[in-house]
């Protein structure tokens, strides 16, 4: 089971806050893996380990090095006001994670303001940078400690608006994925995961007990998801696109409460791995893309797909769509 697939079935929900609060909770609450999961972390952040100059030695000496000589400070959901010149009306910007690095000597280092975005239609062009700009504004902020701006989102380019408009002017901005595409070199907290139970494996670090595997491989699986939930809840997207590398027709005739009922469509899979269900006019779906393919292989009778895995783990919408992309093509 799937405690975070758990937690959002029924009327239940898990929204930016709650994977917010998860990100919190690695990074500043005691465990087996924190100390690791936070080197790595700021290892992802551009410029901040040549800035706090951390060796470039083991693992181990990396982050035996940043705490015996750092401390760090976690504040999720910051506020800050902003005063407006004709005082009628103050504004709150809060950022999703306020990070601060301190020496042992409780002098700021540096900050981190950390902003999270699960879904494409939550992009908000400014954000970064009115955040970027209020915070050295407040009272407690020490102008000598430089800023990182980091925007943490799920793998599309509707976020590239916000990244462009935050690195104008902030230098020290880096844009990290919760997920990556499999082969490329893009940072994002799935791989620095998965570096975590591999080092794990090959006794790099100190062992981290079962509760704790269990969680970091839900999480995994459920930031997997995370993409399709944007999918299903966002604009129609333009199916057009040069990056697909396969795709199967369909229609489904059977009777069911479906935007894609008795209609021609075309399940198609990108280079990235997305599965996208369009139209013959080259848009998307607006509908819930994993219950879409399980009504396909029910009505289609797809017999030797399964929903879920060996283990018993539900497959994600992207190892679905490739699996009945290849069994119509060979079916039908």
């Amino acid at each position: 089971m799937n405690v975070f697939e758990a937690l959002r079935q029924g009327n239940g929900s898990i929204n930016e806050t709650n994977v917010t609060g998860f990100l919190s909770y690695l990074l500043d609450t005691p465990s087996d893996i924190r100390k690791s999961f936070v080197v790595l972390f700021l290892e992802s952040i551009k410029g901040m380990m040549e800035f706090l100059e951390i060796p470039s030695k083991s693992h181990k000496e990396r982050v035996e090095y940043f705490f015996i000589n750092y401390d760090l400070n976690i504040q999720p959901e910051y506020r800050i006001k902003i005063e407006n010149l004709d005082k009628k009306q103050n504004k709150t910007v809060v950022p999703d994670i306020l990070i601060e690095i301190r020496t042992k000597n409780d002098r700021v280092k540096c900050y981190v303001i950390v902003e999270n975005k699960i879904k494409k239609e939550s992009v908000k062009e400014n954000q970064l940078v009115e955040q970027y700009e209020a915070f050295q504004k407040i009272e407690d902020y020490e102008s000598k400690a430089p800023i990182f701006s980091l925007l943490l989102t799920i793998n599309h380019k509707s976020f590239e608006k916000m990244y462009k408009k935050i690195i104008e002017v902030n230098n020290k901005s880096t844009w990290m994925f919760w997920t990556a595409n499999n082969d490329d070199g893009e940072v994002s907290i799935e791989k620095i995961i998965k570096e975590i139970l591999t080092l794990d494996i090959n006794m790099e670090i100190h062992p981290i007990n079962d509760i704790i595997k269990y969680l970091l491989k839900s999480f995994v699986l459920f930031l997997k998801t995370l993409e399709d939930i944007s999918v299903s809840n966002g604009e129609r997207e333009n199916c057009n696109c040069t990056d697909i590398v396969e795709f199967a027709e369909i229609k489904i005739l059977e009777p069911h409460d479906s935007e894609i009922f008795n209609k021609n469509i075309y399940i198609k899979r990108t280079k990235k791995g997305s599965i996208l269900l369009c139209g013959k006019d080259g848009k998307t779906f607006s509908t819930n893309v994993r219950k879409e393919l399980r009504n396909i292989i029910k009505f289609k009778n797809l017999d030797n797909i399964e929903i879920y895995d060996k283990k018993g783990v539900e497959k994600t919408t992207r190892v679905l769509g490739k699996e009945i992309i290849k069994e119509l093509n060979n079916v039908f």
